[in-house]
């Protein structure tokens, strides 16, 4: 399993950081490449909601179902994603892929902390993990970060 994880002070409360950030509705205004999200339901949030992003990458257009499998009100969320699609074609090098953002007050406002995980299959996989796919999620993290704080 490969695995990234990054921290970041937004000089916000966790409310309001919270508000953001467990809306998925709300992606495309602090997360990097996302070009829309289409819910596909009509579901309260928590555990079980599922949307569709569309994401822009200097590696192309990414089509990602994702759903939120854990829900601690106004401290945490975690989604998976249960499908995606990289310029149409079915993504099967990446499996298991996972999202998790934690929040935690702090006198200056709320340390945020996301760890992305991820299964790679075959040698194609661990190859595109090392070589490519470890830094674009890096970077994407550290500049949603930025957009987070900028955004609330």
């Amino acid at each position: 399993m490969y695995s990234v994880k990054k921290h970041y002070l937004i000089r916000h409360p966790i409310s309001r950081v919270w508000g953001v950030v467990s809306d998925p509705r709300r992606l495309a205004a602090w997360m990097p490449g996302v070009i829309d999200v289409r819910m596909l339901e009509d579901a309260p949030r928590g555990n079980g909601l599922t949307w569709r992003v569309i994401l822009e990458t200097e590696m192309g257009r990414w089509e990602i179902d994702q759903q939120i499998i854990e829900w601690r009100e106004g401290s945490g969320i975690v989604w998976r994603d249960i499908r995606s699609f990289l310029d149409e074609r079915p993504m099967t090098q990446i499996t298991n892929m996972q999202t998790a953002i934690t929040l935690e007050k702090h006198p200056e406002g709320t340390l945020v902390y996301c760890t992305v995980s991820w299964n790679s299959v075959g040698i194609g996989g661990k190859v595109f993990s090392v070589l490519y796919f470890t830094r674009m999620i890096t970077k994407m993290i550290g500049d949603a970060f930025v957009n987070l704080a900028q955004g609330i």
